[in-house]
């Protein structure tokens, strides 16, 4: 009886660290390639799901490889990472703290995806 309530007990509090997860609502934008015509995709982009909790990210199963950029209120780029396809969550370093934009860059592709973090 002991094991059963142990186990339920660490099931709860693995499920549960999802519960106070946010979606962050991501925006498509196309990269002005001045004057050259940008290859834009002919069918609307797949816009990934992406959840933040504290400071990790979790990325829906079966996304694609990423650029990360966390870029700051003067556009500046605080932190950049590349996210494979295998990788699910990863963690912002913890010295990130308020108003942040959450930029994905497919590889080669004109589209990038946006989006707004509160660290």
């Amino acid at each position: 009886m002991k094991r059963y309530y142990l186990s339920l007990l660490t099931t709860i509090l693995f499920a549960g660290a999802n519960l106070f997860a946010e979606p962050v609502t991501m925006t498509v934008g196309i990269y002005d390639h001045s004057g050259t015509m940008p290859s834009v995709p002919k069918a609307p982009p797949h816009v990934p799901y992406v959840d933040l909790n504290g400071h990790f990210i979790t990325f829906a199963d079966g996304h694609e490889d990423y650029s990360l950029s966390i870029i700051d209120e003067y556009d500046n780029i605080v932190y950049s990472v590349i996210v494979p396809s295998a990788l699910t969550t990863l963690m912002l370093p913890s010295t990130l703290s308020g108003s942040y934009q959450l930029r994905l860059e497919p590889d080669n592709s004109s589209i990038y995806f946006y989006g707004s973090l509160m660290l």
